[in-house]
Formats: structure tokens, C-alpha cells, sequence
């Protein structure tokens, strides 16, 4: 079997701890996928949308903002909590500033969901596996009370590997 595309670039990912849950497209981002909607690339840059209330600028105040607009509060850790759904912002240091990167959305059975840029979706058992020098690192955690079905809020049954 091939190895993916992105093999090279997020050296955590293998055979065995995640699998592709979407076909390639460039219609949502992995911001848009972590806030739930697969209809828009959402960017605060560059003309994508974004929601009025957010600051346009690409900061982790900003989506800090935008992610509590959404009903999302700050929190410390990353572990599975019964009736709340969570993300990760990552980050990386550019232009000497610490400016987001991704954001994963972990589902109900503890494993994460990421759209991978253009490219697919994935669900992958940790939020540690798509870090590296693309990314960043996860560098700030948000958590909301389940309220609503979002898309692959619950996993689908996964054959890893």
C-alpha cells in the first residue's frame, strides 16, 4: 500500500492511528471544520469569511474571539468530558508572534478530526499527530457544551490501519 501524500509533511501520522474520513476538497478549512461547517473557508485574511464579531486579524486573540463567540470557553486540558465537545488552536511562532496555524475538534470517543488544508479530513487518535513544523503545536484548548448534532460530532466506526 501507497503511503498518503502527507506522510512526509505530519511525520505522527501512520497507518494505524488515523484514516481519511472525506474525499480532497478546498470548499471549508480545518477552521470552518472545527467550528462545525463544511460550506466556507474561514480565514480572517484574504477575503474568506469570517463572522463580523471576530477581530480580522490572524491572532490567537482573534480566535479565541471567534471560537467564544461560538460558545467556547477556554479550558486546560484535552481529555473526553461527557456532554462537552472540545478543540485545539495551534499555533507557530512567525514574524516573531505566536500566530494560529489548525484547529482539531476532538469527537465524543476522545479521538480528533482535522481537515488537512485542501486536502482531506481525517480523524486521528491524538491531537499530538498532525503537530510538527507545518502546524505548530496545540497552544491553546477550548471547550463547549454539546447542544447540537455537528458534523462528525460522533465518530464513525474506524478500522485503523
Amino acid at each position: 500500500m501507497a503511503e498518503p501524500w502527507y506522510s512526509g509533511i505530519f511525520p505522527s501520522l501512520n497507518s494505524v492511528n488515523h484514516c481519511i474520513t472525506s474525499p480532497r476538497t478546498n470548499r471549508y478549512n480545518c477552521v470552518a471544520w472545527a467550528a462545525g461547517f463544511d460550506n466556507d473557508w474561514w480565514w480572517p485574511e484574504g477575503g474568506y469569511f469570517w463572522p463580523q464579531y471576530a477581530p480580522r486579524e490572524a491572532s490567537m486573540n482573534a480566535f479565541l474571539i471567534l471560537f467564544g463567540g461560538l460558545g467556547y470557553e477556554r479550558c486546560n486540558f484535552h481529555e473526553p468530558e461527557n456532554g462537552y465537545e472540545r478543540i485545539a488552536i495551534f499555533s507557530k511562532i512567525r514574524y516573531g508572534r505566536q500566530l494560529p496555524s489548525h484547529v482539531s475538534r476532538q469527537l465524543s470517543n476522545g479521538h480528533w478530526t482535522s481537515k488537512l488544508g485542501k486536502a482531506e479530513d481525517i480523524i486521528h487518535q491524538k491531537v499530538s499527530d498532525v503537530s510538527g513544523s507545518v502546524y505548530g503545536y496545540p497552544k491553546m484548548y477550548m471547550k463547549r457544551k454539546i447542544q447540537h448534532q455537528n458534523i462528525q460530532q460522533h465518530s464513525p466506526s474506524i478500522r485503523w490501519g
